[in-house]
């Protein structure tokens, strides 16, 4: 395994492009429903998660999925950390159709 798959920043945008794409995947014909969303939400995460264990197995993941239908009303979200800048990181993601705004951050802790 080569060096970038110890350090997360190396892989930021491999992070960024499996979020976006598993997020489209599962959300692009959907219109927001109450009553779906923890299944879509459970669903992002895990695939995320297990697509990135196995290009780099060697990271905690973390990831959190906020899913909002789209009313006109503001949203702001923060995640902070405390870690080593060289090895761990994150990604934040954002997909969106005509119903519905998708949040994801991605974290990964080195093991």
């Amino acid at each position: 395994m080569d060096s970038e798959h110890f350090e997360f920043p190396a892989l930021s945008e491999t992070v960024t492009n499996v979020a976006m794409k598993v997020m489209f995947q599962v959300l692009e014909s959907k219109r927001y429903t109450p009553s779906k969303t923890a299944e879509w939400t459970d669903m992002i995460g895990n695939r995320i998660i297990d697509q990135m264990r196995a290009i780099a197995p060697n990271f905690k993941y973390i990831v959190n999925v906020c899913l909002v239908q789209k009313v006109g009303a503001g949203m702001h979200c923060e995640t902070l950390s405390y870690w080593d800048a060289k090895t761990d990181g994150m990604v934040q993601t954002k997909y969106e159709n005509e119903s519905l705004t998708c949040l994801c951050t991605v974290i990964g802790v080195s093991i």
